[in-house]
């Protein structure tokens, strides 16, 4: 099962996945992503609760960075498993995320 909220204190909105995001999972993820307000300058990913991602994820993932790059906003990743952390130094992720 996945779920995901967001929260919104100014112009920071943190993003919370729980579970397992994979293609099934990413469509959902995707389209909460779609509401973060437009004048979000900050997003800050919560991947305490977030077991997996497949690359459907990491696709969601790269948008949201995407996004952020283009109102030269900042996206924090933050409380990343070692899955989660073997996955983006596998795939080149954390060269250009930003990962407390």
């Amino acid at each position: 099962m996945f779920n995901v909220t967001l929260e919104q204190d100014g112009s920071t909105v943190t993003i919370r996945p729980k579970g397992m995001l994979n293609a099934r999972s990413a469509s959902e993820f995707q389209a909460e992503l779609a509401q973060m307000p437009e004048d979000a300058t900050q997003a800050i990913l919560d991947c305490k609760d977030l077991r997996y991602t497949s690359s459907a994820g990491l696709r969601v993932i790269l948008a949201l960075q995407t996004r952020m790059d283009k109102c030269q906003g900042t996206l924090v990743v933050r409380n990343i498993n070692d899955f989660l952390r073997e996955t983006f130094n596998d795939t080149g992720f954390s060269d250009f995320l930003t990962i407390e």
